[in-house]
């Protein structure tokens, strides 16, 4: 299987079958660049300078990608250039890309799922990558998604953290604020540090959200409303 990753073209010389996962999303043609081989755990024998993955071999085909997606970050994601790769959540609400960014645990899978069972289309679950103001989609690491932006103008950065019966609190935070905090979930950081501010076009509102309900989050963040009596 030949896919196209983060700028790489990569051959997969795997026995199991990934052709029914979200890595076809990144099939590409042509000649590869790289190669990684695919293994189970039974045939473990480091070998110097080839990239491989170990998988289980008894696990689920997805469960298998999922091991895959994680390895090709490992071995590409601090190498990329070309953007920004930006640890966040995603979706695109119609008129843009809202970026869920957290703590882990503070909720940005969480917000993800919700916002796709409300009908906004995935750009990403762990990563998403950011060039030149428009955000790129991702393939998921752990979840089966069957509607996808290839990529969406970006809109809005929500920095959010779950906090059970908290009283909810949006705060909208200037530029100046928002960069620093969106480079302190950056992959390639090094890589990009004196171009981050070009990818983040200048009228991307930034939002710091403390919330108990996902409600509040969705009101403010997608710009969704509940039905109203009347309305």
């Amino acid at each position: 299987m030949r896919i196209d990753y983060l700028g790489r073209k990569i051959r997969l010389c795997s026995p199991f079958p990934l052709h029914d996962t979200p890595l076809s999303w990144l099939e590409g043609s042509g000649d590869a660049h790289e190669v990684v081989h695919i293994k189970g755990y039974h045939s473990y024998r480091p070998i110097p300078h080839r990239k491989t993955i170990y998988v289980p071999s008894d696990a689920s085909p997805f469960r298998i990608y999922s091991f895959v997606m994680y390895g090709l970050r490992y071995f590409f994601s601090f190498e990329f250039d070309e953007g920004i790769l930006l640890h966040a959540s995603g979706v695109e609400t119609g008129d843009g890309a809202v970026l869920f960014v957290s703590r882990p645990g503070g909720g940005k899978s969480y917000a993800l799922k919700i916002s796709l069972s409300m009908g906004f289309r995935y750009l990403g679950e762990d990563m998403v990558i950011l060039k030149g103001g428009r955000v790129f989609v991702h393939p998921p690491f752990s979840i089966m998604v069957n509607d996808f932006a290839p990529s969406a103008s970006l809109k809005r950065i929500c920095f959010i953290e779950y906090s059970p019966g908290a009283f909810p609190l949006v705060l909208r935070i200037p530029r100046d604020r928002g960069i620093p905090l969106a480079m302190n979930q950056t992959f390639n950081l090094e890589r990009v540090f004196d171009t981050f501010d070009k990818h983040i076009p200048e009228d991307v509102e930034f939002l710091v959200v403390k919330y108990s309900e996902f409600q509040e989050v969705a009101e403010r963040c997608l710009s969704w409303h509940p039905a109203r009596p009347g309305g």
